[in-house]
């Protein structure tokens, strides 16, 4: 069964916590929350990615990921968990590694970083924990967080050092996509698809090319936003699989002429949770009234007498 951990967020003050589609600002020195989703990552002001934690403490620690765990030592953030793995604790060392000329030589930074960030990430934990019975672990060469930097590292971090893997993305866009498609999709969903999208960094985003969320986005918005049918003309402009058969159907017959579209948008506003039963009773009263007006202009007409 799955631990119910938390994350604790020490000196990350002006930084954002991303978990899934939750963000929040981190405005206290010492911040605590549940450890929601299978990565969490730690942004800055300009969105980019700055530490990212996996909530198995073995598959963080596993060597795939030896380049998450440099990059955050490189960025200032040392991560370890207490004894029983319920408490992973994220510290940001403030040292401009910039100042004490050392860039050139980032394994070195990268453990001198882990140390300290260690040590007073220990200290500063002992003091907020002190009304709890759980404690830190002591921490053996064999268990350190930056046992990473022994590996050889000949060149500096690669540039999609920090970001989250490619399997995670996809598998958060496919289900943004899977939102999009549904019936209940409203404006508000297509909203939280692009602040996610917006979130994400340019690598991140190119990895993701292929699932057309940026187009995704603009014919959602066209649609939500339309008042009249020349505004849902437009959308026949975009690829066929970016709208679920479903929603084609309803704006197949919000297109399909200007009465039925008025009489739609007056009952229903633009939505695509019409029941098909009301769909087909709005389309025949349209019929119905289109038939009478044809039937009236045809009556022939007689002199009166």
């Amino acid at each position: 069964m799955e631990i119910n951990a938390k994350l604790r967020l020490l000196n990350c003050t002006g930084y954002a916590l991303r978990q899934g589609d939750d963000l929040q600002k981190i405005q206290t020195e010492i911040m605590e929350v549940a450890f929601i989703a299978p990565v969490a990552f730690i942004l800055d002001d300009g969105g980019d990615i700055k530490c990212t934690v996996i909530k198995d403490k073995a598959k963080f620690e596993d060597e795939t990921n030896i380049d998450r765990r440099v990059s955050n030592v490189n960025n200032s953030f040392n991560v370890l968990w207490d004894q029983d793995c319920r408490t992973c604790t994220i510290y940001r060392n403030e040292r401009n590694a910039s100042k004490s000329g050392m860039n050139s030589f980032p394994w070195i930074l990268g453990i001198i970083s882990a140390v300290v960030g260690i040590g007073l990430g220990l200290l500063i934990g002992w003091i907020s924990w002190g009304h709890s019975d759980s404690r830190p672990a002591v921490i053996d060469d064999s268990d350190q967080d930056f046992v990473v930097v022994r590996e050889a590292v000949d060149t500096p971090v690669a540039e999609k050092a920090g970001e989250p893997a490619v399997t995670d993305d996809i598998a958060e866009a496919k289900d943004y996509i899977r939102k999009l498609h549904s019936k209940v999709c409203t404006k508000y969903t297509v909203h939280k698809v692009n602040q996610w999208w917006n979130n994400m960094s340019d690598i991140q985003k190119s990895a993701l090319s292929e699932f057309k969320i940026p187009e995704r986005i603009e014919a959602y918005y066209r649609f939500f936003e339309a008042s009249n049918m020349e505004h849902i003309k437009r959308l026949i402009h975009y690829d066929r699989d970016i709208f679920s058969p479903y929603q084609q159907e309803i704006i197949c017959v919000y297109g399909s002429n200007p009465r039925t579209f008025e009489s739609l948008y007056r009952k229903y506003g633009m939505t695509f949770r019409i029941e098909p039963y009301d769909l087909g009773r709005v389309i025949g009263k349209v019929a119905e009234a289109e038939d009478t007006a044809v039937a009236v202009e045809a009556a022939p007409a007689y002199d009166a007498k």
